[in-house]
């Protein structure tokens, strides 16, 4: 059971890929990141912590947040808006926004993953 599912980079991977992918859509869509953004990221931080290996459940509660993080600066610094501020000032202000906001998704997302893994930890601790 220990070798199948996704290893940490896989969980790496497949997080932040399908976080950004919500992320470059939503804002492509609406000029924000907004509730396909939030869809994405909680589907995989759900995803990641159910399919990943019982070696690496630390790295599916791991990998929301850096998800959530990346996405937003990899947004805001191809997608954001040409302003007067410098640029890491921008990118700086966008991050603080979105944590700010959005920090109950990014909790939600992470409790998600967590929950997930323990139910699984517990689940392979009966067998």
């Amino acid at each position: 059971m220990s070798g199948s599912g996704l290893t940490a980079a896989g969980a790496a991977v497949f997080g932040l890929g399908g976080t950004l992918l919500g992320g470059l859509v939503d804002h492509l869509a609406t000029d924000e990141l907004g509730f396909l953004f939030g869809f994405a990221f909680l589907i995989s931080s759900v995803f990641v912590a159910w399919k990943v290996r019982a070696r690496y459940w630390i790295a599916a509660i791991i990998t929301p947040p850096i998800a959530f993080a990346t996405t937003v600066v990899l947004v805001s610094t191809f997608l954001g808006a040409d302003t007067q501020e410098s640029f890491l000032t921008r990118v700086g202000l966008d991050l603080i926004t979105a944590l700010s906001f959005k920090a109950g998704l990014l909790w939600g997302g992470t409790a998600l993953a967590a929950v997930v893994v323990l139910i699984k930890r517990r689940a392979a601790d009966h067998l």
